[in-house]
């Protein structure tokens, strides 16, 4: 009995309590689920920007492919349709890096539908000089998202998808590694919360005269030939020459002329910082692509008496 009462009490203190906020004007909010049916959502537009939700700031896009796309400046069908014209090319392209026809070239990563958005990143930053910025690698499916803060939505963006190929040259017993850059670019994206994802279709490709280093990340060997040279001279070959020298600060003036930054570290080839320009220490070669003469080489990569 006593109990029940205290219950009772209990139950009449709710009561009282409740019917005193209602006097006073109060709602009680009980977390009913139920929507409006007069709430709206915001329709899309399209505006050839990125999309942000209400719910969170995400720039999303797309990495296109399937279709239509366009590579330094010339249309192609699709991706295979692209990779399978630029294998035929890669070989002229090669020898612009100053590589003559003796030369064997291929990729170490294939571009074509299934594989173009494997190892690709997207670069988000403001066309300005402030703002947010992001970085995250393309899904599987082509597509890409990256979280900015609520403050960068009404800014304008750049957006770049980026992929680094090897390419593997070959003469015989010889190997060299270059790199191979495939990137989208796109200035002057508007980041709102109305327009629909931007889908990257326009691409350019560069053969750099750089390794892209893949080898540690990929696995890819590329073994040096152990009877070759540690030393320049004379009829050596450009793949001797980048083997000994190193990539590191390499420059392609010319097919017959390679120039090196200098870099204050003990393995650097050049013997000192030149008085003005960025070829602080060059190798010639002749039209075969065999050494003829060298400029501000460090003694330690010379044959002595050279």
């Amino acid at each position: 009995m006593k109990r029940l009462l205290r219950t009772t009490g209990l139950t009449v203190t709710l009561l009282l309590a409740t019917s005193g906020l209602a006097a006073c004007g109060a709602i009680i909010d009980f977390g009913d689920d139920k929507k409006s049916d007069d709430a709206t959502t915001p329709t899309p537009t399209s505006g050839g920007g990125l999309a942000a939700t209400d719910a969170s700031t995400t720039f999303q896009g797309y990495v296109g492919g399937a279709f239509a796309v366009t590579v330094d400046g010339t249309p192609y069908a699709d991706m295979e349709d692209f990779y399978t014209k630029e294998q035929a090319a890669l070989p002229e392209k090669v020898q612009q890096a100053g590589y003559d026809s003796s030369w064997t070239a291929r990729f170490e990563a294939q571009l074509g539908l299934a594989d173009l958005w494997n190892g690709m990143t997207v670069y988000v930053s403001p066309q300005g000089n402030q703002g947010y910025q992001g970085q995250t690698s393309v899904e599987q499916s082509g597509s890409f998202a990256i979280t900015l803060p609520p403050e960068a939505v009404g800014q304008t963006y750049q957006v770049r998808a980026n992929k680094r190929i090897g390419i593997l040259l070959t003469r015989g017993a010889q190997q060299v590694s270059l790199c191979y850059n495939f990137s989208a670019v796109q200035q002057s994206v508007p980041f709102t919360t109305t327009s629909l994802p931007i889908v990257l279709t326009t691409f350019t490709s560069t053969i750099t005269s750089y390794d892209c280093d893949l080898a540690a990340q990929s696995g890819l060997p590329v073994p040096a030939n152990p009877s070759a040279p540690q030393v320049i001279q004379a009829g050596e070959t450009k793949s001797d020459v980048a083997r000994i020298l190193g990539l590191t600060g390499l420059s392609v003036q010319s097919e017959t002329q390679w120039c090196w930054a200098y870099r204050p570290s003990p393995d650097s080839p050049c013997t000192a910082k030149a008085a003005s320009g960025s070829c602080d220490c060059s190798v010639t070669f002749d039209a075969a692509g065999d050494v003829t003469g060298f400029t501000g080489i460090a003694a330690s990569y010379l044959r002595t008496g050279t």
